[in-house]
Formats: C-alpha cells, sequence, structure tokens
C-alpha cells in the first residue's frame, strides 16, 4: 500500500494529484526564490484533518516507521503551501461590507 493510500484509510488525506513538473521558463512563473522542479497536490477536508496527518507523519518519522519514509530520501529541497479555499458565502458577505 503506498503512502497516501494508508494516509486514505486512517482519514488523513481525501486525495492526491499525480506529480507534476514546473515550467518555470514560462512569464508566468514568477518565483525566483525557490527552484523546486517538481510538485504534488494534496487535498484535506478540513485544518483538523491536515494538523491530524501532519502530526501522524511527525511521530513516524521521528520513530523510524511508516511509509512516508521511504519517500523522504527521493525529495530534494522540499518546500511546502498549505492553500484554503475561500468560503463563498464569507467572501460574498466581506464583499458587501467593503
Amino acid at each position: 500500500m503506498h503512502f497516501v493510500e494508508k494516509m486514505q484509510t486512517l482519514d488523513l488525506v481525501e486525495s492526491n494529484g499525480p506529480i507534476g513538473q514546473r515550467q518555470s521558463d514560462i512569464p508566468m512563473d514568477t518565483d525566483d526564490d525557490h527552484d523546486q522542479q517538481y510538485f504534488m497536490m494534496m487535498t484535506f477536508r478540513n485544518r483538523p484533518q491536515v494538523d491530524k496527518a501532519y502530526a501522524h507523519i511527525r511521530e513516524h518519522i521521528e520513530s523510524g516507521g511508516l511509509d512516508h519514509n521511504a519517500v523522504h530520501p527521493k525529495v530534494v529541497n522540499p518546500f511546502f503551501i498549505y492553500w484554503q479555499d475561500i468560503d463563498q458565502d464569507h467572501r460574498l458577505s466581506r464583499e458587501t461590507h467593503h
């Protein structure tokens, strides 16, 4: 069982996308501070699920267990960003007040 599949069975992640390759040679790529070449997106249901997933991974990395350790040596210069969708109702209510 792969890492993400195991995390899904534990209800710690909703899904993940394929590994993608950065296209840094186009004008839309304006991030000169990072040189990552590959990316992957994981989808979580909510912030509590993210926090549980992170705690689970952290615990098993420190103890030397978990399938994540098989991936870890293959990752060079990891860079993580957490994005959250804006709640449509919240956004609309803010727009009406500004």
